[in-house]
């Protein structure tokens, strides 16, 4: 028994009038036994009744008819009221279950919500965490291109530099010639003067290779008179006739001596000097862009 059956069956009113089946009284006293709640109802109800039942003996017992019909009006109010007292006593009951029922579920809902937030946060943390290293990661990315641009870029410069260089060393005979120091027959060697007019920004000298022509290719570099190499080593070159024509830029030169080296390149992949060209330079002009 429960207290849906008690209430749609009226058990308390029936048991209080003394309308249940024996059966029905068993297992009602057995129900109210069980639960505080309803014992505690009953006896609230009891205690209701023997106080109507003291006021009823303490009156003075009216006679005749006319009393007789106030006695059953008063009786019959008696009921009516503890039928009420009943009745509001077992709605309060129930009502009080329902709501402590409904306030249960509210803290059982309240706190799948803040379990639901407090995952949502960790992941909303753990998300950003990973956004600061994917930006770091994309930054170093960037910078690493972006310096590698950088670096082909000087690159591309430089060989565009040396190619126009070399470009025009070809498309011009070289206005100077040099011999190696080595292979001269006079004693007393004088380095070759070469007046560079600084006008140009570049210009060419013709190394003669005296019949070393049979090597692979060929490097020139050009040391000033302290040995401190100037300008670029310049390699990949091949002969033109019995010469190597070398380019060399205008602004790497002051007035002074220098020597210039020049190797050849054997099959083995050795490399092999073919020799020393002295020469003095003489800078005339005014340089001009």
């Amino acid at each position: 028994m429960d207290h849906n059956e008690i209430d749609n069956l009226d058990f308390v009113e029936r048991y209080l009038m003394g309308g249940l089946m024996p059966d029905e009284i068993v297992r009602f006293e057995e129900h109210f036994v069980a639960c505080p709640r309803c014992v505690e109802q009953l006896r609230t109800t009891e205690d209701f009744m023997k106080g109507i039942r003291l006021a009823a003996a303490t009156q003075a017992v009216p006679s005749g008819w006319f009393l007789s019909r106030i006695s059953v009006h008063r009786l019959i109010l008696a009921g009516i009221s503890l039928l009420l007292l009943i009745c509001t006593g077992i709605w309060i009951g129930f009502r009080e279950m329902r709501l402590r029922s409904e306030a249960n579920q509210a803290k059982g809902e309240m706190a799948q919500l803040a379990a639901h937030a407090e995952e949502e946060r960790l992941a909303s943390k753990a998300a950003a965490e990973e956004s600061r290293a994917s930006e770091a990661k994309l930054q170093a990315t960037i910078e690493g291109l972006t310096a590698q641009i950088a670096a082909r870029e000087r690159t591309i410069k430089s060989l565009k530099t040396d190619t126009a260089m070399r470009i025009a060393a070809l498309a011009e005979p070289p206005p100077f010639s040099l011999q190696a120091e080595e292979r001269s027959v006079s004693f007393n060697f004088k380095p070759k003067e070469i007046k560079l007019k600084t006008v140009r920004a570049s210009f060419q000298i013709a190394f003669g290779l005296e019949g070393v022509t049979y090597l692979r290719e060929y490097c020139v570099s050009a040391f000033n008179s302290s040995g401190k190499e100037v300008d670029e080593k310049k390699c990949g070159l091949t002969p033109k006739g019995l010469d190597v024509v070398c380019p060399f830029k205008s602004a790497s030169f002051r007035n002074g001596f220098y020597r210039f080296e020049v190797e050849g390149l054997k099959n083995d992949g050795s490399w092999q000097s073919v020799g020393t060209y002295p020469c003095r330079i003489i800078r005339t002009g005014i340089r001009r862009p």
